[in-house]
């Protein structure tokens, strides 16, 4: 649970370009509020989370005294420190808090890998992932699949999940010259879902009925699981304390487990 949080913050006019929404969260135990006007409070957000916004909203859609606005940036760029009087940051992101950030488990996620439906081949080794994304296998008859050139996709350099991906299949190994770069996983769902050939990975979250998970040996799909987790750089106080609390126990954790089960 969140510690109660000290002084609120003053209610910071517009931010633009930012995502407005006006709301409240009824969370276990708030902080009790009694703003002239709503606190503001920034969620910063990785690219492959963009999917758990609507949690946010949720939560902001039962806290009057909350403005929420949202902002999507890499990991790399995500910088809690840049304080404005009136104003609280918070970071929504998946793996390990970095140095002087406060953070609190939400849950956990499940990095997939993804190929066409079409695809015979249904589980695959860490070490033929390796191969398939290091190069050295080019055609998915190598390993008992149809005759289609292997083409790998990978998510940006500083996307959380192709950072353990890479860590985790490919060690000191380069990634395949033919491998291509998807945006965000929905670029990476189309481009998989249209090709025969592709090979992908990306949050359980994200999976659709267009493309087909590769079954994973338990002890590798274990080392590919990310947790998911709100970010501060203290603990938080007011609104955005409470926003912390729905998150962790209320509407948002509800909606939270259905969006990252875990087997």
């Amino acid at each position: 649970m969140v510690e109660p949080g000290f002084r609120k913050p003053h209610y910071l006019s517009l931010l633009v370009g930012l995502i407005f929404v006006l709301a409240a969260c009824q969370a276990p135990t708030p902080v009790p509020v009694n703003a002239e006007f709503p606190e503001a409070v920034v969620v910063l957000h990785t690219p492959v989370l963009r999917i758990a916004v609507p949690v946010l909203q949720a939560c902001a859609a039962e806290m009057p005294d909350l403005a929420l606005f949202l902002e999507e940036a890499p990991r790399t760029a995500i910088d809690l420190n840049n304080e404005v009087e009136g104003l609280t940051r918070l970071g929504l992101v998946l793996g390990e808090p970095t140095e002087g950030e406060f953070g609190v488990a939400l849950g956990e996620t499940q990095i997939l890998v993804i190929v066409h439906p079409s695809n015979p081949v249904q589980n695959m080794s860490a070490d033929e992932l390796q191969n398939l994304f290091s190069g050295e296998v080019q055609n998915w008859s190598q390993i008992g699949g149809t005759d289609h050139a292997v083409t790998p996709w990978v998510l940006t350099p500083a996307d959380e999940s192709r950072q353990l991906f890479e860590k985790t299949i490919l060690g000191e190994k380069n990634l395949a010259s033919q491998a291509r770069l998807a945006a965000d996983p929905g670029w990476m769902l189309a481009e998989v879902s249209a090709d025969p050939g592709a090979i992908g990975y990306l949050p359980a979250a994200w999976l659709d009925e267009n493309v087909r998970p590769v079954e994973l040996q338990a002890a590798l799909a274990d080392e590919l699981r990310l947790p998911l987790l709100a970010l501060a750089v203290t603990q938080p106080q007011g609104q955005a304390r409470n926003l912390m609390i729905c998150l962790q126990n209320g509407t948002g954790q509800q909606i939270l487990k259905e969006l990252f089960p875990m087997p």
